[in-house]
């Protein structure tokens, strides 16, 4: 162009100067040219090696207006190196008065190719004397690509400098011996990464997916090297990009995860999303995508999406990690922005299309456009080109920057510099640039990623009415990573258009068996039964604590057996406890509430059973006399307290020493390390001793009553009372015996444990009551007293009859009756005892008596038969003889008539104890 721009009139006129040169000499790596006034200008000659298209199925297509934007800061750049331009790096002002060296910039087009990237290379440093030959090399952004094109300017004795390549290979110094780089290794990048995910989003597991590429796969080795480092809790699993790409998604599917990283470019995007979203793992509202600087954000931000298309949905709250490329609000940054929308002005416009690359093939896409000031030029017009500098185009400034200072720093008179003597100065300069702070790794050439500035940009959808058919997206940086850490500027939304951090994994259900409504219902309604009916018995027994049924079996035993099966039933209401619906605190006091109700229940109500058949073992079988004892109600009491004693030293000694607390173990966990089930129980860590003395002590009292029942079973008592309490103590043993070794097979069940052991109390705490109580409530109609005086009427009568029927016979058969006795006095609570062994034996006695008689009876009359038949034969006896006989005769029908009334009770027992047989007993 003949018209100087408006922002780069130096850099043009360094180029006319350049291109008019009369002679051309080098020196080193540098161009000393002669003017036509004979003025000689050394020359730093820098190739600007970028992709501005890429050619796929034999057409060449236009790659991203990124390199576009870079180009011009390399030319402004250039332009502030030449005027001594300090307003945005200060080390820059007066430069062209301190350095007679002038810099251009030449535009080249690697097409994202290696070997085009190669035979640029090759091309520039097989340039015919006097032609522009570099002196050091600027790019490239793909690290597959660079590592080609460094490895022949290191061998060539080139530095060369990248804004964007991020491959950790790079660092290697024997091969790639005079690289540099002003952005961070992927290494530096990857930590940045696995912070932000790990930190900022809690993610544990990562799937990835990246391209064949070095930049790609050495982009997801680095990423596994920071998740060993900085994150070793975090899970990740990479999978390359292979030729079929619904193969790459179906492995990324097959994790489960729910966060993806991309190491793709932005073409590779589009089928990549659109597969996602077709096999479930994009734009579902809980999958969530991250990109490498690779994708561009116009990728997303720079069109428009067919609303609630697989791309619209999958792109919402995708965002895309960089190196930052500086931090608005810095004045270098403001600055440079500034400066860099200056060139928004049709000179500046005519002369940076005039450095592109031209493209004079025919069918060529960006050669289409040229008639119309070509495709570049459309774009640069563009209301958002402007608006946004893209990832790398600060740090393209401030390495043409750190060129031109450290060639003006290491310059020589006549000598100037040579490549090593340069990249040795490039590696020592320091300034505060557009990018930020720049310090290079001396021993690697990359970036200090302390003075870098990483960024977070994500993508959100912008508003949009029901009746619109397309969407677009926003761009916005909402993190940043400085000085070491990550910091939020905005929230950041996630696919589910909300700022809630979704999980890293399926969301699960942890089942945590807890007891339930329904159960816990049910073992709460037993409590209630149990309270009521304890209450309902001693409340019958207390109205109704002067009849005679309930002071046989004495009112304080009665309510001494209600109020342990209350403290059983309430037992219930603390084991109903568990995390659901209190704390663990609460838990763990209910916890060590249970035994302490249940056993103390439980001794209370089973000792005065024990007591009471105790005492009649002991008085009863240990003599065959039969005496009237009275047994007080202290000599209940003994035993009760006694057990009482006992539980509650080892209940102390528990809560004490080793007290039970709630605790939640995990009993399931799935493939992931996650608790999926979770169990509460009651644990102690020396419980075993307790549970073990109080079971020997308490189900001992209960074996021990069964045994007192045994030995009393030839014992009958007034009422049946000992029938209905061995019923009691029978069930208990049998509830005891069967439940309580299921109970501990399913110990690890809550659910089955809450409802064995709540039905255990209740059937122990139910059946004891009711075999006490409701005989006595059905027998209340007909008193104590009324039964005595009926059983005494009937001895009476018996008497009676026996001293009739015996009177003027046979003197040495007697009626004997065996005495009762009772176990309190007659004017005292207790039990009648009705039958006995030896009552059972005196009757048993009294019987063969009563046999042997009716035997002599028989035969007796037997004879006066015989003699009455004898005196019918003799007519001739005389009047007075016939009536000795008569009256003789009378006196024996008499006998016969009364005997068998008179025995009458005996011969109803006779078919009973013919055999030796003896009546079934209970005990109380």
């Amino acid at each position: 162009m003949n018209t100087a721009p408006k922002h780069l009139a130096d850099l043009w006129a360094t180029d006319k100067i350049r291109s008019n040169a009369s002679h051309v000499e080098r020196v080193n790596n540098v161009d000393v040219i002669t003017t036509a006034e004979g003025e000689n200008i050394p020359f730093c000659h820098i190739p600007y090696m970028m992709p501005f298209s890429f050619v796929w199925n034999n057409t060449r297509w236009p790659y991203d207006f990124l390199s576009i934007k870079g180009s011009m800061a390399a030319l402004l750049a250039a332009q502030h190196l030449n005027a001594g331009d300090g307003s945005i790096v200060s080390e820059v002002e007066g430069l062209d008065k301190k350095c007679d060296i002038k810099f251009t910039i030449e535009l080249f087009d690697t097409e994202l190719s290696e070997s085009k990237g190669v035979d640029e290379i090759v091309k520039i440093l097989s340039r015919s004397p006097g032609e522009q030959m570099p002196c050091a090399f600027m790019g490239n952004s793909a690290s597959s690509v660079t590592m080609a094109t460094s490895l022949i300017s290191g061998i060539e004795g080139y530095p060369q400098l990248s804004p964007a390549s991020t491959s950790s290979l790079l660092d290697e110094k024997t091969q790639y011996r005079l690289f540099a780089r002003l952005n961070p290794s992927g290494d530096s990048v990857a930590v940045t990464v696995i912070l932000f995910l790990s930190q900022q989003l809690n993610v544990s597991h990562l799937g990835v997916i990246h391209g064949n590429n070095a930049y790609a796969t050495s982009y997801a080795q680095s990423l596994s090297k920071a998740v060993k480092d900085y994150a070793p809790h975090m899970t990740i699993r990479a999978f390359p990009e292979v030729g079929d790409i619904q193969e790459s998604v179906k492995l990324l599917k097959s994790t489960q995860y729910r966060y993806f990283f991309g190491v793709l470019d932005e073409y590779s995007y589009y089928v990549l999303m659109e597969e996602a979203y077709r096999q479930g793992i994009a734009g579902t509202g809980e999958h969530n995508w991250m990109f490498s600087d690779g994708l561009n954000a116009d990728t997303i931000i720079g069109g428009e999406f067919d609303k609630d298309s697989p791309l619209h949905l999958a792109s919402r709250g995708v965002s895309v990690l960089t190196d930052g490329g500086g931090l608005p609000g810095r004045p270098v940054y403001d600055k440079f922005l500034q400066e860099w929308q200056g060139l928004n002005n049709d000179k500046d416009k005519e002369y940076i299309l005039s450095k592109h690359p031209k493209y004079p093939a025919p069918g060529d896409r960006i050669h289409e456009y040229l008639p119309n000031k070509d495709y570049l030029l459309r774009g640069m017009n563009n209301d958002n080109f402007f608006t946004t500098l893209g990832s790398y185009t600060p740090v393209v400034y401030d390495s043409i920057i750190a060129l031109g200072l450290s060639a003006c720093n290491v310059s020589q008179p006549n000598s100037y510099f040579d490549g090593w003597t340069h990249f040795g100065q490039i590696l020592n300069t320091q300034f505060e640039g557009a990018s930020g702070q720049i310090v290079l790794d001396k021993s690697t050439g990359s970036r200090d990623p302390r003075s870098a500035f990483f960024k977070i940009t994500n993508f959100v959808e912008n508003d949009f009415n029901e009746t619109d058919e397309k969407v677009s997206f926003s761009a916005i940086e909402n993190a940043i990573f400085q000085d070491g850490e990550w910091k939020f500027l905005s929230p950041f939304i996630f696919n589910d258009g909300t700022s809630s951090i979704p999980p890293d994994l399926p969301r699960i259900n942890v089942e945590k068996n807890y007891i339930g409504t329904g159960l816990r219902a049910t073992g709460l309604s037993f409590a209630v039964i149990i309270t009521l009916s304890s209450f309902g018995f001693l409340t019958w027994t207390w109205r109704n604590q002067k009849q005679a049924i309930v002071r046989a079996s004495q009112p304080l035993f009665l309510a001494i057996i209600c109020f342990g099966v209350f403290l059983m039933g309430m037992a219930i209401i603390p084991l109903s406890f568990d995390d659901e619906i209190t704390t663990e605190e609460g838990c763990s006091v209910a916890c060590m509430a249970i035994p302490w109700l249940l056993c103390l229940g439980f001794v209370t109500t089973f000792s005065g059973l024990f007591s009471k058949l105790w005492r009649i073992n002991r008085i009863l079988l240990g003599g065959s006399r039969m005496t009237r004892v009275k047994v007080t109600q202290w000599d209940v009491m003994t035993p009760l307290f006694a057990f009482l004693a006992a539980n509650i030293l080892i209940l102390s000694l528990w809560t004490g020493l080793s007290p039970l607390e709630w605790t939640r173990t995990i009993s399931a966990n799935d493939e992931f390390g996650r608790t999926i089930e979770s169990k509460g129980a009651c644990t102690s860590d020396a419980s075993a001793p307790y549970i073990a003395s109080l079971g020997f002590v308490d189900l001992g009292l209960l074996a021990f009553a069964v045994y007192q029942a045994y030995r009393a079973r030839n014992i009958s008592t007034e009422f049946a009372e000992s029938e209905y309490v061995a019923k009691a103590l029978g069930v208990s043993l049998l509830v005891c015996c069967v439940g309580i070794p299921v109970m501990m097979l399913f110990s690890d069940e809550p659910q089955v444990f809450y409802f064995l052991l709540t039905s255990i109390i209740f059937v122990v705490s139910m059946s004891t009551t009711l075999f006490i109580f409701v005989p006595k409530l059905l027998s209340s109609t007909k008193t104590l007293k009324d039964m005595i005086k009926s059983s005494a009427s009937k001895q009476k009568q018996n008497s009676q009859a026996d001293s009739r029927t015996t009177s003027g016979t046979n003197s040495g058969y007697e009626s004997s009756t065996a005495p009762t006795s009772t176990l309190a006095g007659d004017n005292s609570f207790g039990i009648r005892v009705v039958d006995t062994p030896a009552m059972r034996a005196a009757l048993k006695e009294e019987n063969a008596r009563h046999k042997e008689e009716i035997k002599q009876l028989k035969l007796r009359i037997s004879r006066i038969e015989k003699e009455n038949m004898e005196l019918k034969n003799y007519e001739g006896l005389g009047q007075e003889d016939n009536d000795n006989v008569r009256n003789k005769t009378n006196d024996y029908m008499v006998v016969e008539n009364i005997e068998p009334t008179k025995n009458q009770h005996h011969i109803e027992h006779q078919d009973q104890f013919n055999d030796e047989k003896v009546p079934e007993y209970t005990t109380v």
